[in-house]
């Protein structure tokens, strides 16, 4: 018998950001659907491609106009809250984002809804919330000071990683051969610079390579890119808005990545990474894999130099005890059942009232 509760997903997603929120809520309500529940995003600026996903999922998806404001974006979703509860449906708020505030926090309470923060960075405001969520593998390590009726469920034991990638499972094997192959991914994001830099370095490897580049939803990779590629040694294949992001990189010796969310699935396949981060709320994450051993952070890729980056793709091509090790360390960090959890304490959240 399906739960009475149901998801409300409240994401933030666009060209400047990327989609790793959306992302991460897709592999949440995944399983949250998986047992036959309701789930239903409402937001603005989901690109065609992630919103087909959505709706092939089953999942609902109401798409709104960018909100006037904080006032105006609270209102909205109480008017959401209130549609489904007169459906008969008890909505669980997921709010996943940077614009949400204490705010939109104090709405979804009033409005009768239980709520539910996906959270990066230690918001200091979370009394509100029923449960708050940190999905990184330093979550754990976040100081938090939630109210006396809020629970945590943080660290890497609560990754959210999607259904393609625990179907597939985790069986990365090293390659016999002369020629490696070598992903590329720098995000979602509608910037390229990341993507240049990176094969900029790749040009000073001795060694020639098969380069996978693949882009985001927002960004198809222009001219300059294109140009790039076709000026390059190297065999390079470039990808747009990949729908099955699992198969393309368990196919991969190494991959060159953001370290956004991509970092905790290449750790889950066990593929050998080097991180650059794009962003500076990606820096505690960088640091915490390299930390772990199970990927290698190459800093700022503003900073990091081609040299430096060619010569850490060598060395690491060149050490397969390295990377056979690197692998290992980024299955025994990500188990693959966060979702799972996430779920089961949400359901543990709604019974406890």
């Amino acid at each position: 018998m399906p739960f009475p509760f149901g998801l409300l997903m409240c994401v933030d997603a666009g060209p400047r950001i990327g989609h790793g929120h959306l992302v991460r809520c897709i592999a949440l309500a995944e399983r949250w659907l998986a047992t036959g529940n309701f789930a239903r995003f409402f937001g603005f600026g989901y690109p065609p491609s992630l919103q087909g996903r959505v709706g092939a999922m089953g999942a609902q998806l109401t798409e709104t106009g960018p909100p006037h404001g904080e006032a105006d974006w609270s209102g909205r979703l109480c008017k959401e809250v209130q549609r489904l509860q007169r459906r008969g449906v008890q909505p669980v708020v997921v709010l996943d984002g940077y614009q949400f505030s204490v705010r939109h926090h104090v709405a979804v309470r009033e409005a009768g809804a239980r709520l539910v923060v996906i959270d990066d960075n230690g918001l200091s405001s979370l009394s509100h919330a029923d449960l708050v969520v940190n999905p990184n593998i330093f979550g754990d390590t976040i100081p938090y000071q939630p109210g006396p009726q809020t629970k945590l469920a943080v660290g890497s034991d609560y990754v959210l990683l999607r259904r393609s990638f625990l179907k597939r499972g985790r069986h990365h094997q090293e390659r016999e051969g002369t020629e490696w192959h070598v992903l590329v991914t720098m995000g979602g994001g509608d910037t390229n610079e990341p993507l240049h830099r990176v094969l900029r370095a790749l040009e000073h490897c001795e060694t020639k390579l098969r380069v996978t580049v693949v882009t985001g939803a927002n960004n198809e990779g222009g001219q300059a890119l294109r140009r790039a590629v076709d000026r390059s040694r190297h065999r390079i294949r470039l990808l747009h808005d990949v729908d099955d992001m699992a198969a393309v990189m368990s196919g991969a010796d190494l991959a060159i990545a953001a370290a956004g969310g991509t970092a905790s699935e290449l750790a889950y396949l066990g593929v050998p990474s080097l991180l650059l981060t794009t962003a500076d709320n990606q820096c505690r994450a960088a640091q915490a894999f390299d930390t772990a051993g199970a990927a290698i952070s190459l800093g700022s890729y503003r900073d990091a130099g081609p040299d430096s980056i060619a010569a850490a793709v060598t060395d690491l091509l060149r050490s397969p005890a390295v990377r056979h090790a690197m692998g290992q360390r980024g299955r025994r960090l990500i188990d693959g059942r966060g979702t799972h959890r996430v779920c089961e304490a949400i359901r543990r959240e709604c019974a406890r009232h």
